[in-house]
């Protein structure tokens, strides 16, 4: 990272070689030469006081922008909280009062040095967050990979199964192989195992040329089978015969077929639950669950929400050069951390990236810029008991309350996208197949 440095506070050179620790490249400079720079360092320590022209300081904050650094603004201890203010609506990323301690400074730019992008977050297999738990899953998903046990992977929509399956694949000797994910709830079950394995020409009207399957399509790499819990049972006494043989033959085919292929699968479903109502086959379940994943629910590492927020901001797919220099307010930022999220990382993604679009040429984004079942659904526990009385105690922490929240999230939604179903589960990030249940479930229709 290059650091560039304008002014004159006497301690800010020490402490800024021993922040480098000749990591970084450190450049002092005179404010003047800092206007029409081309490409000037990553982040910005300005010496501003209160008797700067405001017009300089506009002109410092569209150099910022155009270059795309961060800007942290040093000020005399003595200046006041409306001055402070006003340089953070100008669009400061931080402003630190000096003299001050090292912790205090290392600590302001240790926000600002890259890890993933330009966020703090830690990042492999595209899996994003620095919580404990996450630490845990991608050390355990490199321990697995190197084996060529069939993996399961346990979570509710919008956690992040399809990442981890890619990243039990990129982990294994299979890496360069191919990686080939499909999804059961998007076939209908009458075509499962025309997908999955496969025809010869003339086994069926319109069956005109032969078709390998997808078995045979990841050959020697991977196959990822998600939400497999929709799977018709019995599409899954062929799938056991073949994760357990390796042959399998196509539909009208007179030979077996030998493929070498590691299985990952995924679902969002309580597959015990489902193996109770007969809807999954137990031997299927234990054949699959030799290593299982269970992936947590953001609302269960809520320390990874402001991580997920800004790195989605810092990589945003919507108007990136300008969501690049954008910031979340401390406010619009307690919404979030505040909110169960019922469509996990992928619904927070797609409010990131909505409010991207939102704020327009703002800087800093506010909770307005949110949709409004985040400000009203996505109350605190203390709001939702003022709110609602009537839940109180034990119960908020518990289904009463949870419930009731994903009711108004999902009626919310679905008004919100004019009662458009398809659109709804793509907004909240689950499949159609479990917001028609949810429909049902809270009597929505």
């Amino acid at each position: 990272m290059r650091i560039i440095k304008s002014g004159n506070f006497y301690s800010v050179d020490a402490f800024l070689s021993d922040f480098s620790g000749g990591e970084h490249d450190v450049q002092k400079i005179n404010p003047a030469a800092i206007f029409g720079s081309a490409e000037y360092g990553d982040l910005i320590l300005y010496e501003a006081t209160p008797g700067d022209d405001d017009g300089n300081m506009e002109s410092v904050i569209r150099e910022k922008e155009r270059v795309g650094a961060r800007l942290v603004f040093m000020v005399p201890a003595e200046s006041n909280e409306e001055y402070i203010t006003s340089l953070e609506r100008l669009g400061a990323d931080e402003v630190i009062k000096m003299p001050c301690e090292y912790e205090t400074f290392s600590a302001a730019l240790k926000k600002f040095t890259p890890v993933a992008g330009h966020t703090g977050a830690r990042e492999e297999f595209g899996i994003v967050g620095n919580s404990p738990q996450l630490d845990f899953i991608r050390n355990f998903i490199k321990k697995v990979a190197k084996s060529n046990i069939p993996v399961l992977i346990e979570g509710e929509s919008g956690t992040g199964k399809e990442l981890a399956a890619y990243g039990v694949h990129k982990a294994s000797l299979r890496s360069d192989q191919p990686f080939i994910p499909v999804n059961c709830g998007a076939i209908p079950k009458e075509l499962l195992e025309n997908e999955f394995f496969g025809h010869e020409k003339g086994s069926f009207t319109g069956a005109i040329n032969d078709k390998k399957g997808l078995f045979e399509i990841a050959d020697k790499g991977t196959l990822f089978i998600d939400e497999i819990g929709e799977m018709d049972p019995s599409a899954q006494v062929k799938l056991l015969r073949a994760l357990e043989t390796g042959k399998f033959m196509r539909i009208g085919g007179a030979r077996e077929i030998k493929v070498d292929v590691r299985i990952v699968a995924a679902t969002n479903r309580d597959v015990k639950e489902e193996m109770k109502a007969g809807r999954f086959r137990k031997d299927l379940f234990y054949r699959l669950s030799s290593i299982l994943i269970k992936l947590p629910a953001l609302r269960d590492r809520r320390e990874d929400i402001p991580v997920l927020a800004e790195y989605f901001l810092s990589h945003s797919r919507v108007n990136p050069e300008e969501a690049f220099h954008k910031k979340i307010s401390k406010e619009a930022m307690e919404v979030l951390s505040s909110y169960n999220w019922p469509g996990n990382v992928r619904e927070l993604l797609n409010v990131i990236e909505r409010s991207v679009v939102l704020s327009e040429k703002r800087i800093v984004i506010t909770k307005g810029d949110f949709p409004t079942h985040l400000t009203d659904a996505g109350e605190t526990q203390y709001d939702a008991e003022e709110k609602y009385p009537e839940i109180t105690g034990q119960e908020t922490k518990h289904g009463p309350f949870m419930a009731m929240m994903e009711k108004r999230f999902i009626a919310s939604a679905l008004k919100y996208n004019g009662m458009d179903k398809t659109k709804t589960a793509a907004a909240i990030g689950i499949s159609i197949a479990n917001l028609y249940r949810k429909i049902r479930k809270y009597n929505l229709e």
